[in-house]
């Protein structure tokens, strides 16, 4: 299954409303493997994950990690 990926870093300064937001694509095997793909790249301790399927080919992780809070979206590509 390919995905495309966008990652969403949100600034939480009040002078700076601006995001920073990469993208990438990634291949799995299952949408089980998403969750892993994020603690893979985050190895913070306190990553506290939340998952929110929006429908069956867009799935989204809002994150924390320490006081920064971020979004996966997973857009599965046909």
């Amino acid at each position: 299954m390919s995905y495309e990926v966008v990652f969403e870093i949100f600034n939480e300064c009040s002078a700076n409303v601006m995001r920073d937001v990469f993208f990438d694509e990634i291949e799995v095997e299952s949408e089980e493997e998403l969750e892993s793909y994020i603690k893979k790249r985050h190895s913070e301790k306190d990553l506290k994950i939340k998952k929110e399927v929006i429908n069956p080919k867009n799935i989204v992780f809002n994150i924390t990690l320490s006081d920064t809070k971020a979004r996966y979206t997973f857009s599965q590509i046909d």
